[in-house]
């Protein structure tokens, strides 16, 4: 089953990503979403279990979507196999304005724990820095890693939750508006406890902070962990 995303005709297929779980595309899995680069399309297979769905073929209950794809080294030898899966109510396979609400919205909400999750990097180097890390071009690559690594372990904090949402959800009966709202606070509250460990475990001496100088500037940028939260909370309050 191949996604496939694009602008005009540059169209390719969408490669599975051995880091990213299946769930946070899940609305382009089902419909084509305009995202800001690029228009993302379902696989042909899924318009077929659509029209399963729709002639009443498809049995009562969850149905569960499968993922496999390969990550290459160099000279397109297999690095690995990746597997992932997610389970939904077949409701959200319908052809109408009901199904295409629910995965609208759902695609807004997960766009939102997409800028929630790079506040949070941003916050790690923040505390990394008021910790006494120097963030320049020698450290750079190695830094970035450690935030990418971050906030891979904060979607691994929000996999289990979402899916446990999504599995329960039946969109011909749930509210649209209560439910992601149900889902956006259990979402961000984890995110938060995450922030808030992080802080706590930085220690004292990112609370005391430091000064970096700025190029170009007679006046240096405060670093401190008090500081970084206070910013990262301000980001995710506007995140709308």
């Amino acid at each position: 089953m191949t996604s496939w995303y694009g602008k005009d005709d540059n169209i390719a297929p969408v490669a599975c990503e051995e880091s990213k779980q299946m769930w946070r595309d899940f609305p382009s899995l089902l419909k084509r979403i305009e995202k800001e680069k690029d228009t993302y399309f379902p696989s042909g297979l899924v318009g077929w279990i659509n029209t399963l769905e729709e002639n009443d073929y498809l049995e009562e209950g969850l149905i569960q979507f499968n993922e496999i794809g390969m990550s290459y080294k160099n000279r397109s030898a297999i690095d690995n196999v990746i597997f992932d899966d997610m389970s939904f109510s077949k409701d959200f396979l319908k052809n109408n304005q009901r199904s295409d609400e629910w995965l609208d919205e759902i695609s807004i909400e997960l766009n939102r724990i997409e800028t929630v999750v790079n506040a949070y990097g941003y916050l790690y180097k923040d505390i990394e820095i008021a910790k006494g890390f120097k963030y320049n071009k020698k450290t750079r690559r190695t830094f970035d890693k450690r935030i990418e690594l971050e906030k891979l372990k904060l979607f691994s904090e929000l996999d289990l939750p979402f899916r446990t949402w999504l599995a329960n959800i039946k969109p011909d009966n749930s509210s649209v508006k209560k439910e992601i709202q149900k889902l956006d606070a259990m979402l961000l509250n984890i995110v938060k406890t995450m922030a808030n460990q992080l802080v706590k475990n930085a220690g004292p001496e990112a609370i005391i902070g430091t000064i970096e100088k700025e190029k170009g500037k007679s006046k240096g940028k405060i670093y401190s962990s008090a500081k970084a939260l206070n910013a990262f909370n301000a980001k995710i309050k506007y995140r709308r």
